[in-house]
């Protein structure tokens, strides 16, 4: 085997993950907290249509005010808006630190561009290797080309992300340059999204 091959072979293996244990639900975090939020981070089924919560908006997830028991994290939601950003969600520890989140920004209109007035959407890695053993392509890239500056309807589940609340308006203590979101609310993992084109004339 000359080591041209050899190197392949190799880059294909850590590609793939061969030889590593698969990453449980819990992630690999220590926290009890932190264990219990991945399991959530990591919910394999997607929301059927009696765990969407009709109240859920995102005019809705958008209102003021201390929200930490305004949404349950066993409902799903569906929202409608538009896609201020795509981002690079980083390493996180539901995956093992082994692959990378993405981030949808969502907002109310296309004058939304400030951080608070916008609304997290997760994709997760797990949901973007389900997506593409079906033939779907989630990669950043991907949905930043088709759904960045567009309407979108999105479907996944409620979680509140207890590390954002400093950094989302309806929990943080002060205003700062370190506000990201308007909310600790979450939808994660996304389960499903399509463009909306006439998103008010439903």
């Amino acid at each position: 085997m000359t080591p041209a091959v050899l190197l392949a072979l190799l880059l294909s293996a850590v590609q793939s993950g061969a030889g590593q244990a698969p990453c449980p639900p819990e992630g690999n975090a220590q926290s009890p907290k932190l264990q219990a939020f991945n399991v959530k981070v990591n919910r394999p089924d997607p929301p059927s249509d009696s765990d969407i919560d009709d109240t859920c908006t995102l005019e809705a997830m958008l209102e003021t005010g201390p929200d930490q028991d305004r949404w349950s994290d066993s409902n799903g939601a569906e929202l409608t808006g538009y896609v201020v950003s795509v981002k690079d969600g980083g390493l996180q520890s539901a995956d093992c630190f082994g692959a990378r989140e993405t981030w949808i920004y969502l907002a109310t209109d296309s004058v939304g561009m400030d951080p608070g007035h916008q609304v997290v959407v997760v994709v997760t890695p797990a949901g973007r290797r389900a997506m593409a053993s079906n033939g779907v392509d989630w990669s950043l890239g991907a949905l930043t080309q088709r759904y960045q500056g567009q309407f979108v309807k999105v479907r996944g589940w409620l979680l509140y992300d207890f590390q954002a609340q400093k950094r989302a308006v309806n929990t943080a203590e002060l205003a700062s340059p370190g506000i990201t979101r308007a909310t600790a609310w979450e939808i994660c993992p996304m389960t499903a999204i399509k463009l909306e084109t006439n998103p008010f004339n439903e």
